[in-house]
């Protein structure tokens, strides 16, 4: 089944058309096994565990501050500062203390109480530096250490007053012993000169002369061409003198036979009897070539152009004794819902892998079992409509997004919901190309097979093959006899058996052959 958009529907809300069903939603769902996932509540537990990982990984380093390793003495202050009033304290007798202690017990509380807000403060814009990427413009942290200055060198005493070095002079007179092939390594000059002096010379190959216009032309090919040609044309003319000087004879040809009864339906060709040796003379026979054009209008067979031919007849056959039961390209599906756990186990002629749709469907009675959550599709696609056999055009306002199961291939994906039923078929959903390229679907029609599975995931490459069935071919009742007739067998071998037969008919051990005889040949 193929889906057809059309853009530029209006799209407003979804709308169930009530139509009168051949079959009804309970015996679309009688096959279908509802179930919940076994795998839901593991998944939630390690979920639940990675984020209270997560949460005291951020909390053990949200903590540390980045301190100088110079100012030592502020780091002690910092922890001296921090270390106040995390003791054992006791609550204070309002009774004994004083206007002035009560003062400065509240001013200390207000202290320690800002100092709380400003760490949690810290700890939180901590834990979103640490979970954002860093910025480019992000200034960066001041350093630790300040760095010297780079100062020349001074010249030693030993060259004061001197002039300067001359370095050339120097390098001229040092000598190094270094192996050749560092030098080559070192010099790709030094490299390609020697190669060029210990190589041997080479001759050049002259070059094609032109003509004066400039192009270029192998002058022996042509004169042996133009031989050739002579050579032809002179053959031709000694074969037309030979024809022209030789009497000619005519001779008629034979009968064509008769078209068999049992001629096949469409002309075969016709084979003119022409000479071995097909000479002009013959060629310029006009009463032989009328003969033979004569004898194959004579022949032509009027054709039915609008039979049809046994080939297609046979396929048509085979297409109404085909298994009902079992769609073309089905395969077998868990559907399961990621919001409510719900799992749907659909049977194999449910569920239908269609390269031509442009899109995935769900039908409706699916998708109220599940408890789908329909999405608007306004909001997502263009406003599209879906195309029905009977001509007539319906819009798709909603999808819904779940995750599909086949044989150890999981993709999560989204289908649009059919605003109609299928009055006469157990159909609930329909794949199209997006879930088919996610899961590398592929799909050969010469076997009946559909392929699915991605190598670069690490997944197993499935093959699901057609259900076998029960073979549809008549059968075919044939006596002993006829059989071996059939088959070629010789007389002799026939008479022998009808011989044995015969001597046999009173014996007890040859009933059964009577029987097989009766009864035929199955």
């Amino acid at each position: 089944m193929g889906a057809i958009i059309y853009p530029g529907l209006a799209v407003n809300e979804i709308s169930v058309s009530k139509q009168i069903t051949a079959i009804t939603d309970d015996q679309r769902l009688e096959d279908i096994r509802f179930q919940d996932d076994p795998s839901a509540p593991l998944i939630v537990e390690v979920d639940e565990a990675a984020e209270l990982i997560a949460e005291i990984n951020q909390l053990s380093m949200a903590g540390f501050d980045e301190i100088d390793v110079n100012d030592l003495a502020g780091y002690k202050r910092g922890r001296h500062d921090d270390d106040e009033g995390e003791g054992p304290t006791t609550a204070p007798n309002p009774a004994n203390e004083s206007k002035a202690e009560r003062l400065h017990h509240a001013r200390r509380e207000s202290i320690n109480t800002a100092r709380r807000e400003a760490i949690d403060n810290a700890r939180c814009e901590a834990r979103v530096t640490r979970d954002l990427p860093p910025c480019r413009t992000q200034e960066p942290p001041p350093s630790t250490k300040k760095s010297r200055k780079n100062k020349p060198l001074k010249p030693i005493n030993a060259l004061f007053g001197q002039p300067p070095l001359n370095i050339l002079e120097i390098l001229s007179k040092v000598m190094i012993e270094i192996p050749i092939t560092w030098i080559m390594q070192f010099s790709p000059y030094f490299r390609d000169e020697t190669k060029r002096l210990f190589s041997s010379p080479r001759l050049r190959r002259s070059k094609k002369q032109k003509d004066k216009d400039g192009a270029l032309y192998d002058t022996g090919a042509y004169e042996e061409a133009r031989e050739l040609k002579r050579a032809a044309e002179a053959y031709r003319e000694a074969m037309l003198l030979r024809a022209s000087t030789k009497p000619t004879t005519t001779k008629a040809p034979p009968s064509p036979p008769p078209p068999a009864k049992d001629a096949p339906i469409f002309p075969q060709s016709v084979r003119v009897a022409m000479p071995q040796l097909a000479l002009v003379e013959y060629m310029q026979d006009e009463e032989m070539l009328s003969a033979q054009v004569d004898h194959i209008d004579s022949t032509t067979t009027t054709v039915d152009v609008d039979r049809l031919s046994t080939e297609i007849l046979a396929d048509i056959s085979r297409w109404n004794k085909r298994d009902t039961s079992y769609r073309s390209f089905g395969v077998p599906a868990t559907i399961t819902n990621t919001h409510t756990i719900k799992q749907a186990i659909l049977p194999r002629n449910q569920v239908i892998v269609d390269s031509g749709a442009d899109i995935s469907l769900m039908y409706p009675h699916l998708r109220i079992a599940l408890g789908l959550k329909p999405y608007e599709a306004s909001s997502h696609f263009p406003a599209m409509a879906m195309s029905n056999a009977d001509g007539t055009k319906c819009e798709l306002t909603h999808f819904v997004v779940f995750d599909v199961h086949v044989k150890g291939v999981k993709r999560s994906t989204w289908a649009f919901v059919s605003p109609t039923e299928k009055t006469d078929q157990k159909l609930s959903l329909i794949l199209g190309v997006p879930t088919l390229n996610s899961m590398n679907v592929v799909i050969h029609f010469g076997n009946g097979t559909v392929q699915l599975g991605d190598a670069d995931r690490n997944e197993d490459i499935i093959v699901l093959h057609p259900p076998l069935s029960a073979s549809v071919a008549p059968e075919i009742t044939m006596r002993v006899d006829t059989v071996r007739e059939l088959f070629g067998e010789d007389d002799e071998d026939e008479s022998d058996s009808e011989e044995d037969s015969d001597e046999e008919e009173g014996d007890s051990d040859s009933n059964d052959e009577d029987d097989n005889d009766e009864q035929g040949f199955r």
